[in-house]
């Protein structure tokens, strides 16, 4: 069945620590814990890590409160776009491996 990112939720003190206090690492095992994996590499903590802050999201409860604002939408391959920031950014994802791709910046 395919996941709706909706349903992402993170728990424990990581979900309000900023980026910058948690490694990759520990980011990877929070996506993980809650029941979703990374693309390719880090690719989408890296993206998170870099883009973030300019968007107001500098914790993964920020990230978690966006997406549940947010509006998903069909893309190409069985792929998701979630708009977040009012539209300012999506995040790529894959509903069926409940896999997260990429956060972009506009409209992709």
């Amino acid at each position: 069945m395919a996941a709706k990112l909706s349903t992402l939720r993170f728990k424990g003190l990581i979900r309000d620590q900023e980026f910058p206090d948690v490694s990759g690492p520990e980011l990877l095992k929070a996506i993980r814990k809650a029941g979703w994996k990374e693309g390719t590499g880090t690719h989408f903590i890296k993206r998170l890590r870099k883009r973030g802050p300019a968007l107001g999201i500098k914790t993964l409860g920020d990230l978690e409160r966006e997406i549940a604002r947010g509006r998903s939408e069909a893309a190409e391959d069985g792929k998701v776009l979630h708009r977040i920031c009012r539209g300012n950014a999506c995040i790529v994802y894959n509903p069926k491996t409940r896999t997260l791709i990429t956060l972009t910046f506009g409209k992709e």
